[in-house]
């Protein structure tokens, strides 16, 4: 962890990045850092539920294999103590299975490992300019899973997806 939760960014330029692998932690503070969102990291669950429940954040990337609080179990808390910040799973377990315990568990969005850093920082970057914390985006696909519709949303040619069958 860095010195602790910085507060000189507002909460829709900061990301919490909890990975117990010191490395993976660096790599997103540093890609986060270079489009210009300040990233607090945390090494643990517990250490995560402290931050995320003290401080506002525009997105938390949550690996799932942590040492003491597994990242499902992380989701499950925050989420039971109405913390509404969005959640991007970024975990090696990639399986379907795994990507639907984590949505059901409270996440927002899920990217498996390895990732391609441009498609994370995508999605950071869309979190962020939403307005920060609370906001939860439709429309960004989850590999593996059909994009959700929102009622009244378009293609790119103007009509309806609602009215459209699903893969259409």
């Amino acid at each position: 962890m860095r010195n602790g939760p910085s507060h000189h960014e507002p909460p829709e330029r900061r990301v919490l990045v909890v990975d117990d692998d010191t490395a993976s932690r660096t790599v997103l503070r540093l890609a986060c850092e270079s489009i210009g969102v300040e990233a607090v990291e945390a090494a643990t669950g517990i250490a995560a539920l402290q931050m995320a429940v003290t401080t506002a954040f525009a997105v938390i990337l949550l690996d799932l294999g942590l040492p003491d609080v597994s990242g499902l179990e992380v989701c499950r808390r925050l989420r039971a103590q109405d913390v509404l910040t969005p959640i991007i799973v970024v975990s090696a377990h990639s399986a379907a299975g795994h990507v639907e315990l984590a949505l059901a568990a409270g996440a927002d969005d899920y990217i498996g490992k390895p990732y391609r850093l441009a498609q994370l920082l995508t999605r950071v970057r869309a979190y962020a300019e939403a307005g920060g914390t609370g906001v939860r985006l439709t429309g960004l696909p989850v590999p593996g899973l059909p994009v959700q519709r929102r009622r009244g949303a378009t293609a790119g040619d103007g009509a309806r997806l609602a009215d459209r069958p699903p893969g259409a």
